[in-house]
């Protein structure tokens, strides 16, 4: 399947299914060894180079060949007092080992 990027109505980035590290149907599995999925969830997988800076206001869509479109507006988080938010939500040293759940 081809899995496209698309930033204010241009397409940033582009790839395929092949190139992912795992395929679907073992993240999938994985998955749900440490969660009950539901219908709706989403699944983070990544996103190869080239889509950019994000702004508010920008509106990022998704779209995967046979399958559909997911498009959403970009907003600005505002922190609570006291708190700090990261402009980018970055999870690392996140492993999947064989039959158990992540570790960091």
């Amino acid at each position: 399947a081809r899995i496209e990027g698309i930033l204010n109505g241009r397409v940033g980035q582009t790839s395929t299914g092949r190139e992912m590290i795992f395929d679907p149907p073992a993240i999938l599995s994985y998955i749900s060894q440490c969660y009950t999925l539901e219908p709706g969830d989403l699944i983070a997988t990544g996103t190869p180079a080239g889509v950019g800076l994000l702004q508010a206001g920008d509106r990022f869509m998704v779209r995967v060949s046979g399958i559909g479109e997911l498009s959403n507006p970009v907003q600005m988080e505002v922190a609570a007092p006291g708190q700090s938010v990261s402009a980018v939500p970055v999870v690392s040293g996140i492993r999947m080992p064989p039959g158990g759940c992540a570790t960091s």
